[in-house]
């Protein structure tokens, strides 16, 4: 028993006897690094036809997979099903001076603002117009909200001498502020390849 009691002590010597040391000296740690990886670039989806491209966020799908006979207008949706695109190029009738595409631009701006007006009823909110002045291929935009339904709609227009494409870019329960905004991004993507 006793030797019991022995190694019984011993071990509580030792387990003990730690305790009583002075702690080894603190180690210099470096300091703490935090690596930041680059915000990964959000996926982006090229849409083309008819003279007519655009780069849009996210995954994207057309749905005309037979264009119409006429070949008059081009549609997609966003894969989240959260907003859609129909795209018309028009054919200037004849080739527009440089100088005057502007004009070109709000003469298809006042057209479509009148039909979103029509098709909609006078309680939709339209937002100004603004003009892009790129010296090749200017654009202008404006946006249209119906409370009623929750819908916002921007109209893009982008043209060269030769053509004027013009977007509608549509979505669903979104602030009509944050969808401008959101409206001019796209519209820096477009291109009129005509």
């Amino acid at each position: 028993m006793r030797a019991l009691m022995a190694t019984g002590s011993m071990g509580l010597a030792v387990a003990t006897g730690a305790c009583h040391r002075a702690p080894p000296p603190p180690r210099e740690r470096p300091p703490a690094t935090v690596q930041i990886d680059p915000p990964k670039e959000r996926a982006t989806t090229h849409l083309s036809a008819m003279g007519c491209s655009v780069q849009l966020p996210g995954a994207w799908s057309r749905t005309d997979e037979e264009p119409p006979a006429d070949n008059t207008w081009w549609t997609a949706q966003a894969d989240d099903g959260v907003e859609a695109l129909s795209v018309l190029p028009l054919p200037w009738h004849v080739k527009v001076p440089q100088s005057e595409l502007r004009l070109g631009l709000d003469d298809i701006l006042e057209v479509r603002r009148k039909a979103d007006v029509e098709q909609r009823g006078p309680g939709v909110v339209q937002s100004e117009r603004e003009f892009v002045d790129d010296p090749i291929s200017p654009g202008a935009l404006y946006t249209t909200f119906d409370p009623d339904a929750g819908e916002v709609w921007a109209t893009l227009v982008k043209a060269t001498p030769n053509l004027a494409c013009v977007f509608l870019l549509a979505q669903s329960g979104v602030n009509s502020k944050e969808f401008l905004q959101h409206a001019k991004s796209v519209l820096r993507t477009v291109v009129v390849e005509k």
